[in-house]
């Protein structure tokens, strides 16, 4: 079986902190199929506690004439319970759509904070904007309950995703699950979605949330992010249609 290539370098603001490469499978679940898979087998058998629940309320923020998704670039604060963390990720490259790079601070609200914000290490137009000069351009409201799995060759935290995307009258529901590696072997990800895809018909997205927010606040039909060509992806077949498993070289077994 080849490696597993993807994955998105995290930067924090805060000057203490390392980068660290963050790999991670996102699965769309079809409608009433979450339940089922919260006590799939596959997690069932792995989990290490009965997970944690939150409430995660993130507004998404833009110039009016959207500065920040023409150059690559989406802002967000995000509300877990007191908390509010501020967090700017660039587009993917080309090519490699789960990698992206992000950058994290704390914040005292929902109200973002350019200032707290590393604009040269970032560079380019953040470096000229003010907050001022940013507006709520859409927002998500998730449930989120997430477990962490023991395989025998990595550990993996599950996060089950439902809610909801909207952008002025614009709604889209969501549900979602995030396989992200913590350490091991990237193929133990599969491993997992393949044990969850005997439960439902899985697909793997290359999609972010801010890519359907902008989508639904542009009212376009499909994708708003750049980073259009999908990826294949072993053992699975290619991102975006059923997870299948396929033989080393990409050809399904007989």
């Amino acid at each position: 079986m080849r490696s597993l290539k993807m994955g998105a370098a995290r930067v924090s603001g805060s000057p203490n902190a390392a980068a660290k490469e963050e790999i991670e499978l996102k699965l769309l679940v079809p409608a009433g199929a979450m339940n089922q898979l919260r006590t799939a087998p596959v997690v069932a058998r792995h989990a290490r506690s009965r997970g944690v629940a939150r409430r995660l309320e993130t507004i998404y923020y833009d110039t009016l004439d959207h500065a920040l998704f023409t150059h690559g670039l989406s802002l967000r604060v995000r509300r877990s319970g007191s908390r509010y963390m501020q967090t700017i990720k660039r587009a993917p490259v080309h090519g490699q759509p789960f990698a992206r790079y992000e950058w994290q601070t704390p914040v005292s609200s929902l109200t973002p904070d350019l200032a707290l914000i590393p604009t040269d290490e970032i560079g380019g137009l953040l470096e000229t904007l003010s907050t001022d000069a940013l507006h709520p351009t859409f927002a998500t409201k998730i449930r989120r309950r997430t477990q962490q799995l023991e395989l025998s060759d990595a550990v993996i935290e599950i996060a089950f995703d439902e809610g909801s995307i909207e952008a002025g009258e614009h709604r889209e529901s969501l549900a979602e699950i995030e396989l992200e590696l913590k350490s091991g072997d990237p193929r133990a990800l599969y491993d997992v979605a393949l044990g969850l895809l005997d439960i439902a018909p899985l697909r793997i997205d290359t999609q972010s949330k801010s890519d359907r927010g902008y989508s639904l606040a542009f009212s376009l039909p499909g994708k708003a992010s750049k980073a259009k060509p999908r990826q294949p992806l072993r053992p699975a077949r290619i991102a975006g249609q059923r997870l299948r498993p396929t033989t080393g070289d990409g050809r399904r077994p007989r």
